[in-house]
């Protein structure tokens, strides 16, 4: 059986998920993407999987995601390929196209996408979901979309959650490494003397609305003057958030880290600290303090979030501030630094979803169950 996945890059965080799936003697499996997305800085590891990777030319007429061109090689697909894993956006136009084309000529199709995006059209919303309707196999990033596509009358189709995640085992393996001792030598060699510690990691943009927690932590020095925020990432706000932090009399409370993919640099970070903080939209974030146990404060406007933050829940994953709200926000953040026992029930929540629901391993399993539904 050949299977065709057909994607827009294969980034890092999705390694160990192509790792297994492609490496299975069982399925012919071969993915068809591009080198990199246009306006995404967003890395891709294409070139480790050789020839089961296929390289499209695309053509993105607005230089962003809103509307993508790719160049299939169509009559190779259709000649070659049993099962086809498409995207279920219909911005990724050829995509739609071929899915749809495919469909009507007998091929098995499997839409994996997600219900709901943020800053969604509702109305293209509307009419993906409509058109969906034609296509039996739906690969789902979380359980919620799968309950989401049950009420809205998708019945007698075949819809399976993968269980989106990160390599949980690697992250761990990157966690044993660090123990009290060590973790104390690395305070030290960064001149970190503070045992209140939270950290955020994403790009540092507006919509990202790091402002938000730089007036927090101004509040927050009051009532715990050695609070830390440790902040991984880069963007177009970086610099004016470091002008106005040294305006704050900041300087001993945040620290830029700038851009850190490697997960055995991060991870020495994380362990550090006591809370993950988040004031924007929320996806693939939320996966990555999940991976060590970090409770999440983030804001409590469900639609402002990706599908991962349907894996949160308020007082057993984190906590939830009022959108916007600097006093809750600080609120929350205090609570979290002076609460040890509570949190630790929360960090026990967290392990189980990252070790034993959302990871890359389950990925893999639930993906191997739809090709077994479909096939």
């Amino acid at each position: 059986m050949r299977i065709a996945i057909i994607t827009n890059i294969i980034p890092t965080y999705r390694e160990h998920f192509y790792d297994v799936i492609l490496n299975d003697s069982r399925f012919d499996i071969k993915v068809f993407c591009q080198d990199k997305q246009v306006g995404e800085n967003i890395k891709s590891i294409h070139k480790k999987y050789g020839d089961r990777v296929y390289l499209l030319k695309s053509y993105s007429p607005f230089n962003d995601n809103s509307l993508v061109l790719q160049f299939l090689p169509i009559f190779d697909l259709f000649k070659n390929y049993d099962i086809f894993v498409v995207d279920g956006n219909l911005r990724h136009v050829s995509q739609a196209f071929l899915s749809m084309i495919f469909k009507l000529l007998g091929k098995k199709i499997i839409i994996w996408s997600n219900v709901q995006t943020f800053g969604g059209n509702r109305i293209l919303q509307k009419l993906r979901l409509t058109w969906w309707k034609i296509f039996d196999n739906f690969l789902m990033y979380t359980d919620k979309d799968v309950c989401e596509l049950d009420k809205l009358g998708f019945k007698n189709k075949n819809i399976i959650s993968i269980n989106n995640g990160l390599n949980q085992n690697f992250i761990n393996n990157q966690i044993k490494f660090w123990n009290e001792e060590k973790l104390s030598l690395f305070k030290q060699q960064h001149k970190i003397n503070s045992n209140n510690i939270i950290i955020s990691s994403g790009r540092i943009n507006i919509i990202n609305q790091h402002d938000l927690t730089i007036e927090a932590v101004k509040s927050i020095k009051i009532f715990i003057p050695d609070i830390l925020w440790i902040v991984i990432g880069n963007g177009s706000e970086l610099e004016r958030l470091k002008k106005k932090s040294k305006v704050y009399n900041l300087k001993n409370n945040i620290c830029f880290l700038g851009e850190v993919y490697e997960e055995e640099e991060k991870c020495p970070w994380f362990l550090i600290s006591k809370g993950f903080v988040h004031p924007g939209p929320i996806g693939l974030s939320l996966l990555n303090a999940y991976g060590y146990s970090l409770p999440v404060i983030t804001h409590n406007s469900t639609n402002n979030h990706g599908p991962e933050f349907s894996l949160f829940e308020d007082n057993k994953t984190g906590y939830l501030f009022e959108y916007r709200n600097c006093n809750d926000l600080v609120s929350k953040i205090i609570f979290l630094i002076n609460n040890e026992t509570e949190v630790k029930k929360i960090r026990q929540n967290i392990f189980e979803i990252a070790n034993f629901k959302n990871n890359t391993s389950v990925m893999a399993d639930q993906f191997f169950n739809m090709i077994k539904l479909v096939n």
